[in-house]
C-alpha cells in the first residue's frame, strides 16, 4: 500500500540540504535579495486520499461441474464464447435416460387412460345387458305372481272332470267304486294292525337316515348362507340364502317329528282313530257294494274336492319361498344394474389419481436425470477455461467449463484505521499498468460489516463506472481513495514546506524578508498539504526559491 496521508517527510528532505547552499557566513548580514515565488495563505478544502494495490476480479466465476458422470458428446463452445443463462454448453451420452424417460412417459398415458376410464363409468352395452337381466328377473317373478301356466292349469281341470266323472258313476254303483271302497278298507286295516305291531327295523332306520339328511341340507344351507351373508356380497344374495337355511331347517323338525311319531307307542286316541279308519272303510265298502248309498256318494265327493285342490295348485304352483326366491333374484339384478351403472367408487377414483400422481412423478425424475446430462449456463458470461473436449469423461468432480461475467469489480482491503472514512458511494479512481495512461473513474459498491483479525484490513469492493473501461479478470490496479474531507482549513502546496533542523518548516514573507516558520500537517492529497497549526490566513509564504533562502533572508517577489 501506498498512502499519501502522512506529514510531508522525506519528500522535502532534499531541501534542507539544498538550502545549505545559500547560507550566509555567521555574523555577516544577508546579501543580494533571493528571487522567489510566494502565495497568500487562505482557507480551502483538502481531502485525504490513500492508494492501494488492488485486484480485479469478475462479479462471478462459476465451475461448471456435470451432475452426473458420462462421455462428452456435444461441446457448443470454445475459450471467450459469450453465453447467456440457460445456454446448453454441452451434453453428456443420454441414451439410456432418453429411454427412460419414454419408458415414464408410456406409464403417465397408461395411469391417465385407467383414470379416464374410471371417469367415464361403464360401457353402455354393460349397463343395457344389466337392464336387460333386471327386466327378465322381474317378467319372471311377475309370471310366478300371475299363477300356473296354462298347460298344468288344463291338465288339473281334466283331472277334476274325470273326479266329477267317478262321482257320478259312484252315484249309480259302479263296479270301480266297489273295489276303490275295498281297497281304502284294507289300507286302514293294515294301518291299525301296524299301530298295534309298532314300525319295523327297516322303517326306523329310513326315517333316522331321514333325519340325518335334512340335518346335512341344513348344514350345507348354513354354510352357503354364510357365503352369501358376507359384507361383499350384495344383500338380495343374503336374503335368498337366509330363506333356504330357514326352509332346509324346517325339514330338519319335519323328519325329526316323523321319526318321533313313528318310535312313539301308539296312543289310545291313535288306536281309536286307526279303529274309526276301518270301521269307515267297512261302512264305505257296504255303500259300495250298495249303489246309490251316501258313502260312495261322500267318497266320490271327496276326490272332487282334492281334484278342486290340485286345479287350485296349478293355478298358483309357487310357494312363498319360491316367490321370495324370484324377489330376491329381481333384487340382485337391480343391484347389479346400479354397478353397471356406477362401477367405480370415489376411492377408486381416488387412487387412480394418484397413481396418475406417481407415474407424473416418475416421468418428472427421469426427466431431471436426462437434463442432468444436458449442461446448461447458470449465467450469463464468458467461457474463460475449457479443460475438456468432446469425447473426454466428466464426472461430478471434473471441470468441464469455467464461466465468469464480464462485469468485474475491484477488491481493496483498506487499512483498519480508515475503516470510519471509508463510505459506499463514495468516489475512487484506478490506475493499472496493463491500461498505461488511463485513469478509470469507479466508487465504492460494499463494505465488509467486519475488520479481518489476520491483516487488520477492511474489504471494500469498487465497481468501475465504465465496464467497458478494459479491466478485465486478474488484473493487478492502483486504487485511490479518499479518507477524509477538511474544509475551511489552511492549505499549501507540497513544495512549500521543507524540512529544517527535523522540523517542518514553511517560509513567511514579510516586510521584504523570508522567515522560516515551523508548522504541523494534516491530511494531503498528493499535492496540497494541511497546515493545522504555524500558519494564518493572510500570511505570505514561499513556494518556489526556498532552497536559497536563510532566516531573514531578503527576497525579491517574482510575478
Amino acid at each position: 500500500m501506498t498512502s499519501c496521508f502522512r506529514p510531508v517527510g522525506l519528500a522535502l528532505a532534499a531541501a534542507v540540504l539544498i538550502t545549505g547552499c545559500a547560507v550566509t557566513p555567521a555574523g555577516q548580514p544577508p546579501t543580494t535579495p533571493v528571487a522567489v515565488r510566494t502565495l497568500t495563505v487562505a482557507p480551502a478544502s483538502i481531502s485525504g486520499t490513500v492508494v492501494y494495490s488492488a485486484n480485479v476480479v469478475s462479479r462471478a466465476r462459476v465451475t461448471v461441474l456435470p451432475k452426473v458422470a458420462g462421455q462428452i458428446t456435444v461441446l457448443n463452445v470454445d475459450v471467450g464464447s459469450a453465453v447467456k443463462k440457460g445456454d446448453v454448453l454441452a451434453e453428456l451420452d443420454h441414451t439410456s435416460l432418453d429411454a427412460q424417460v419414454a419408458q415414464a412417459q408410456a406409464a403417465v398415458a397408461v395411469a391417465r387412460a385407467k383414470l379416464a376410464s374410471i371417469q367415464a363409468g361403464s360401457r353402455p352395452e354393460t349397463i343395457a345387458q344389466a337392464k336387460a337381466n333386471l327386466k327378465a328377473a322381474q317378467e319372471t317373478l311377475a309370471s310366478m305372481q300371475q299363477g300356473g301356466r296354462a298347460e298344468n292349469i288344463s291338465a288339473a281341470e281334466g283331472n277334476l272332470a274325470s273326479a266329477v266323472a267317478r262321482l257320478n258313476s259312484l252315484e249309480k254303483g259302479r263296479d270301480e267304486a266297489i273295489a276303490q271302497a275295498k281297497a281304502n278298507l284294507a289300507a286302514a286295516q293294515a294301518r291299525l294292525q301296524q299301530l298295534k305291531d309298532g314300525p319295523t327295523p327297516q322303517q326306523i332306520r329310513a326315517a333316522e337316515l331321514a333325519v340325518e339328511q335334512a340335518k346335512d341340507a341344513a348344514f350345507a344351507a348354513d354354510v352357503q348362507k354364510d357365503a352369501a351373508c358376507n359384507p361383499a356380497a350384495p344383500q338380495a344374495l343374503c336374503k335368498a340364502a337366509q330363506a333356504a337355511a330357514d326352509a332346509a331347517h324346517t325339514g330338519v323338525d319335519q323328519a325329526q317329528a316323523q321319526l318321533n311319531v313313528l318310535t312313539s307307542p301308539p296312543t289310545a286316541t291313535q288306536l281309536a282313530q286307526a279303529q274309526a279308519a276301518v270301521d269307515a272303510a267297512q261302512a264305505q265298502l257296504d255303500l259300495a257294494e250298495h249303489p246309490g248309498s251316501s258313502s260312495d256318494i261322500a267318497a266320490a265327493q271327496g276326490a272332487v274336492q282334492s281334484a278342486k285342490a290340485q286345479l287350485a295348485l296349478a293355478r298358483s304352483p309357487y310357494s312363498s319361498a319360491d316367490l321370495a326366491k324370484a324377489e330376491a333374484a329381481v333384487e340382485v339384478a337391480d343391484q347389479q344394474l346400479k354397478l353397471a351403472e356406477k362401477p367405480y367408487t370415489k376411492e377408486d377414483e381416488d387412487a387412480a389419481k394418484a397413481a396418475v400422481q406417481q407415474a407424473e412423478a416418475a416421468l418428472e425424475a427421469a426427466t431431471v436425470a436426462r437434463d442432468e446430462a444436458i449442461i446448461k449456463s447458470p449465467i450469463d458470461g464468458v467461457v474463460a477455461q475449457k479443460p475438456l473436449s468432446v469425447g473426454s469423461m466428466a464426472s461430478p468432480s471434473t471441470p468441464i467449463l469455467t464461466l465468469i461475467d464480464p462485469r468485474v469489480d475491484v477488491v481493496v482491503n483498506v487499512d483498519a484505521k480508515y475503516a470510519s472514512d471509508i463510505r459506499a458511494g463514495q468516489a475512487a479512481t484506478i490506475v493499472a499498468d496493463a491500461l498505461p495512461g488511463r485513469s478509470i473513474a469507479g466508487k465504492v459498491a460494499t463494505i465488509a460489516p467486519a475488520i479481518d483479525p489476520q491483516t487488520r484490513t477492511l474489504q471494500v469492493k469498487v465497481t468501475p463506472t465504465d465496464q467497458d473501461s478494459g479491466l478485465k479478470d486478474g488484473m493487478l490496479v492502483q486504487v485511490s481513495l479518499a479518507t477524509a474531507t477538511h474544509d475551511g482549513v489552511i492549505v499549501v502546496p507540497n513544495s512549500a514546506i521543507v524540512q529544517r533542523s527535523g522540523q517542518q518548516t514553511v517560509y513567511v514573507v514579510a516586510n521584504g524578508k523570508a522567515t522560516p516558520q515551523a508548522v504541523q500537517t494534516g491530511l494531503t492529497d498528493g499535492n496540497r498539504t494541511e497546515i493545522t497549526s504555524g500558519l494564518k490566513a493572510g500570511q505570505v509564504i514561499v513556494i518556489s526559491g526556498q532552497d536559497r533562502l536563510t532566516t531573514a533572508q531578503p527576497v525579491t517577489v517574482l510575478k
